[in-house]
């Protein structure tokens, strides 16, 4: 029977030969140079004992890799040692499941006042959870409660300025209102992303050195990371279709319209 480094159930054996299959002579180097191992489960309990305060396993309690045949060996006190408990995390993720389940219970029956109520006990809960107050802030934009949002997210975006979640929420919050990104006191900039040429050299750039098609929305997932896109997919293909740099095939299918580089030879395709 084969047991993994640090496993808690191996047996106080001498030794627990590891396979040498394909080992090159490089790892068999490196694995005797690295000498004694701390194996998971021993960082895990280390982790314990310095959040209740308590002494760690000594060195020689660890397993350890001997130097002349390239074994893991084991003590028994060290083997047979139990894990530490781990309750509270299984209670965490199982309260975060529920929580999840009912939160997407409410969005597909948009009861959006009890969205704001569930996702307000949760804020409240874990006030250090910053995806918590997004989620409230993002409840709140949902039953129209703008000003609420704003205020909620403002001392977090004060805490965290490069936060690009707090600026996408609040700037969500601004324009529901009729507002631009200017009626907001920022303490950092949000980036924001117009439709503009600089979009279409873009995704000339990204287009040029692929011979494959890519789609519309292939195109605009590559700028979501880049900042707070005030343009959709419809818009995207338009200008792109407007560009004569650009072939586009099927652009009846919206967002999955083909999109190529014009290239020496290639007739342009608007169908």
């Amino acid at each position: 029977m084969e047991f993994r480094r640090g496993d808690p159930k191996a047996p106080p054996l001498e030794s627990v030969r590891k396979s040498s299959k394909g080992t090159t002579a490089k790892n068999r180097k490196t694995a005797k140079g690295r000498g004694k191992c701390r194996p998971f489960h021993s960082l895990r309990e280390e982790k314990h004992n310095l959040r209740e305060g308590t002494k760690g396993p000594s060195s020689s309690e660890m397993g350890q890799i001997s130097e002349e045949n390239n074994m893991i060996q084991f003590s028994a006190d060290r083997a047979n040692r139990p894990d530490p408990p781990c309750e509270e995390y299984e209670d965490e993720f199982e309260e975060l499941d529920i929580w999840c389940e009912q939160h997407v219970e409410l969005m597909e029956k948009e009861d959006y006042p009890a969205l704001v109520e569930h996702c307000r006990r949760h804020a409240t809960k874990y006030p250090d959870d910053p995806y918590a107050q997004i989620f409230l802030g993002q409840a709140c934009i949902l039953n129209r409660e703008y000003q609420k949002t704003i205020d909620l997210l403002t001392p977090y975006h004060r805490r965290d300025p490069v936060n690009m979640d707090y600026h996408h929420v609040i700037l969500d919050a601004l324009f529901a209102m009729g507002k631009t990104e200017d009626d907001f006191e920022w303490t950092e900039n949000p980036e924001i992303l117009r439709m503009s040429d600089s979009i279409l050299d873009s995704c000339f750039n990204f287009l040029k050195p692929k011979r494959k098609p890519r789609t519309v929305s292939e195109l605009y997932i590559e700028f979501i990371p880049k900042g707070y896109l005030l343009f959709c997919e419809d818009d995207l293909l338009g200008a792109l279709l407007r560009d004569k740099r650009f072939a586009v095939t099927n652009a009846h299918e919206g967002p999955f319209a083909k999109v190529q580089v014009v290239r020496k030879g290639r007739k342009m395709q608007r169908m």
